[in-house]
């Protein structure tokens, strides 16, 4: 059975234009975007 999950992404990136040390830190943050996907995360982490 073929299961297709569904997300939607965000992308946080840290510091000021200044600040060298973190002006390459990002993190992408990934959230289910539909009751199927939510539920498949649920059960896999349960």
């Amino acid at each position: 059975m073929l299961l297709v999950q569904s997300f939607f992404s965000t992308i946080t990136s840290f510091g000021t234009p200044l600040d060298i040390t973190l002006a390459s830190l990002k993190v992408e943050h990934l959230f289910p975007s539909d009751e199927v996907t939510r539920a498949a995360l649920a059960e896999g982490l349960g």
